[in-house]
């Protein structure tokens, strides 16, 4: 109803003030069907939010089908859901018990979330079921929903979770969740439990802030950061099944030679174990010529540099050089002030499951 200043295509200026909505109705209308149903995740997800954003009600029974196909998309079927939870709320009912008991662990999440918005204080019971049998992956949508959920069945629930986290006994899966859920209640009691929990963490552990980074990511999320987050570069330097740079060690089937706690202390402190072979080393030989690069062979008269910089080796031999000093690792420092502890999780869960060739 209301278009932007520019063409989100071209870019220029298009001083439209409004137009009728009915317009994009009465074209979106007929292909509603098709481009639910057949189109990829991301149109078909576009299609939802348009016609939530229009509020074509006369769409509900396309929709209802789309959340109840099994051979769509899970994605598709979470934004249906959602959507027609908005445009007919005499549904949620009928929403919450059909998706609540679906197959999928992704489609149970979208139910339980959907009970929690609706009615908190019914969910509260079934709640405490699905964090006790559940899979990962519904309990941590559960905990990431009723975080926001002030009532004193939830502040029972992360209680109970808190002092199992307290006495080591929770799944490490789900730390993240709960700690965060735990910090946005206003619960006296909970505040409490989370000092606790905090007071058993050594200060002399430089990671213990990330240890909830260990397992329960995102492998698929953790590959698109690694593959194509800018910010970070990982892609640019790390090779991961024949993809990438070559600045860095492979990291294909890296968990068959070091632990999560390894690739962990890698991203966060970069310099404290440098892989074997990657070593930066500047040397100036006796002739004043100045080369620096990582360290890729080493031999008893000699050593071959590889520069990143001039994408090219180079051999020197131990009698020319003048001094030598070793450099800090080509991975830089700070990347977990780039990365949330979510991010940096579904990071190392991608790169812990990378399968060696």
């Amino acid at each position: 109803k209301k278009p932007g200043f520019r063409d989100r295509i071209t870019g220029l200026p298009q001083p439209l003030t409004g137009r009728p909505a009915m317009a994009a109705v009465s074209a979106l209308s007929p292909q509603l069907e098709t481009l639910i149903d057949h189109a990829p995740q991301e149109v078909a997800n576009a299609t939802l939010e348009a016609v939530q954003s229009l509020e074509i009600t006369t769409a509900n029974d396309i929709i209802l089908a789309a959340a109840v196909n099994k051979k769509l998309d899970r994605k598709i079927r979470i934004q249906a859901i959602k959507t027609l939870a908005v445009l007919d709320t005499n549904k949620i009912p009928e929403l919450v018990k059909m998706s609540t008991t679906d197959e999928s662990e992704h489609i149970r999440s979208a139910g339980y979330w959907l009970e929690a918005k609706s009615n908190p204080q019914s969910a509260a019971e079934k709640f405490k079921l699905a964090l006790e049998n559940g899979t990962t992956i519904e309990k941590q949508t559960l905990l990431d929903t009723i975080g926001s959920l002030e009532s004193a069945d939830t502040d029972s629930i992360i209680g109970g979770m808190l002092d199992k986290l307290i006495k080591g006994t929770l799944p490490h899966e789900i730390e993240l969740e709960l700690v965060e859920a735990a910090r946005k209640r206003s619960s006296p009691e909970i505040a409490s439990k989370l000092k606790k929990f905090e007071r058993t963490i050594s200060k002399n552990d430089g990671l213990a802030e990330y240890h909830d980074t260990l397992h329960g990511g995102n492998a698929a999320s953790g590959e698109a950061i690694f593959r194509e987050r800018q910010d970070v570069a990982c892609n640019r330097c790390h090779k991961v099944n024949g993809s990438g740079g070559n600045v860095g060690p492979d990291l294909t089937g890296i968990i068959t030679r070091r632990d999560r706690n390894y690739l962990l202390e890698s991203i966060i402190y970069p310099n404290k174990q440098i892989a074997e072979g990657f070593e930066n080393l500047s040397v100036v030989l006796k002739n004043g010529r100045s080369v620096s690069g990582i360290v890729r062979k080493k031999t008893d008269s000699d050593i071959t540099l590889y520069s990143s910089e001039e994408n090219e080796e180079f051999t020197v031999k131990k009698s020319d050089i003048q001094t030598q000093n070793s450099g800090l690792s080509p991975m830089p420092e700070g990347l977990n002030r780039m990365l949330s502890n979510r991010e940096l999780r579904d990071l190392i869960e991608f790169l812990a499951t990378t399968k060696a060739p």
